[in-house]
């Protein structure tokens, strides 16, 4: 290891190091609560760890920081809420359940939240147009589906 990487990082700025066993380079960095973020940078590269970590800072700073936990739920974790919620709220349990393994289950189910876009949104109208569902149909799915949305973004944690 050269001096270059030997030197301390400045107070505040996060850290890279090896795990022991491990070929590639860690980064850890401590959110605005100060809970500490470790993450694998999947990288042999000391440059790519740099890089990473200057962009995981750089999102704490401008109050984008979405955590690695986060970044993992899918669709079909939020849509368990939805259930939850339906149940509790006196609602038609069997639409949607039925609605869900139908139509929104093959097409969203495996996909994470972070990742759906209007580009997502905008296929699936057009997936579902072509199976001749009506507009309030399509409609009511994809509100089941904000729901679902909805109750993900005010859960704890």
């Amino acid at each position: 290891m050269s001096d270059e990487n030997k030197r301390k990082r400045p107070r505040g700025t996060g850290s890279i190091y090896k795990q022991p066993g491990s070929r590639f380079w860690w980064v850890c960095y401590y959110d605005a609560n100060g809970k500490a973020w470790r993450e694998s940078t999947k990288s042999e590269k000391i440059t790519d760890a740099q890089n990473l970590l200057k962009t995981k800072m750089g999102e704490l700073a401008s109050g984008n920081f979405v955590s690695p936990k986060v970044q993992r739920i899918s669709v079909a974790d939020l849509f368990e809420a939805v259930l939850t919620d339906y149940r509790n709220n006196g609602k038609c349990l069997k639409w949607a359940e039925k609605n869900w393994k139908l139509h929104l289950e093959p097409y969203f189910g495996h996909m994470r939240a972070s990742n759906i876009g209007t580009d997502q949104l905008s296929n699936y109208i057009a997936n579902r147009k072509s199976e001749k569902a009506a507009n309030g149909t399509i409609n009511r799915e994809l509100a089941m589906l904000r729901r679902a949305f909805t109750l993900g973004y005010k859960a704890r944690p």
